[in-house]
């Protein structure tokens, strides 16, 4: 067979007949007509040998590509507001180990006047396991507080904070 790119003066009936023979396609094989398979063979509009890929619009990418980055926004902002009571705010200031059995935690808490919250400060040990705890409660008519509590530890702590504040 002679390649299509390949120019055959027109007196060679042999490629004639092989183009005629190549553009006769039986229906089902892949060359378009009844029973092909959508979007291949020679009508351009899929993976044929002379068709290309079909492309979108940019209108259609720009809206797809909208839609992504409100999605990405909006799971944002659900995962930074996930452990935190809004009009709430702790903050662990420093925590010292005072031995195996003890460890001192300063925080802070910050919250509306009329609110009352309950809090938890805990300490830990290496592998994050709760090694002390304790609840807290800020009451109504303050706004913010700070203070040095003591915990007793059931073994040597690696750090402290206070987590956890919600409304009552």
């Amino acid at each position: 067979m002679v390649p299509d790119n390949v120019r055959v003066p027109h007196g060679d009936s042999r490629h004639v007949h092989e183009r005629h023979t190549r553009s006769r396609r039986r229906p089902g094989l892949s060359g378009g007509g009844p029973g092909a398979p959508a979007g291949d063979g020679p009508s351009g509009d899929g993976g044929g040998p002379e068709g290309g890929r079909r492309r979108g619009s940019p209108l259609g990418y720009a809206l797809i590509g909208l839609l992504a980055v409100v999605m990405a926004a909006g799971w944002a902002v659900v995962v930074g507001h996930a452990n935190n009571t809004p009009g709430i705010a702790a903050q662990t200031i420093t925590f010292v180990i005072q031995n195996d059995s003890s460890v001192q935690v300063t925080y802070a808490v910050a919250k509306s006047r009329e609110d009352v919250v309950r809090c938890t400060v805990d300490a830990f040990d290496t592998d994050f396991a709760i090694v002390a705890s304790s609840e807290i409660t800020v009451p109504a008519g303050t706004e913010k507080i700070q203070r040095t509590d003591t915990l007793r530890t059931s073994k040597r702590a690696t750090g402290a904070r206070v987590k956890d504040c919600r409304k009552v």
